[in-house]
């Protein structure tokens, strides 16, 4: 079992209320430095995928970030979700080539990140 397995199992809303938030949090950080060192680039289509980690600090459960790759494999998405992976596929299209944030709000859900244009 996976530690977020075992987190859900115990709390349905894990994920929802402590690891997505924080997680979220970390990743809008991680690009706002970036965006400030390297400016911004408003037309970019590019997709990064990120590794990381949940660990326990201090009786708290905090993502620790492990790398970013520009362009990375999607093979982990399909392999483990294949009934969703086209789910996810659809949504990433929808925020590189169309709408982007409003398709995605009017279709019901949100990938938006506060603080990420």
């Amino acid at each position: 079992k996976t530690l977020l397995k075992e987190l859900n199992e115990s709390d349905s809303r894990v994920w929802e209320t402590v690891m997505e938030p924080k997680l979220l949090e970390m990743l809008s950080q991680l690009f706002q430095g970036v965006g400030r060192q390297v400016g911004s680039w408003p037309k970019s289509r590019a997709v990064y995928g990120v590794d990381w980690i949940p660990v326990y600090e201090n009786e708290d459960i905090i993502p620790k970030l492990i790398e970013v790759n520009y362009c990375p494999d999607f093979t982990g998405i399909t392999n483990i979700y294949p009934g969703r992976s086209s789910v996810f596929f659809a949504d990433m299209y929808t925020m590189l080539y169309c709408a982007g944030e409003k398709a995605m709000q009017h279709s019901g859900r949100s990938t938006r990140i506060d603080g990420l244009h």
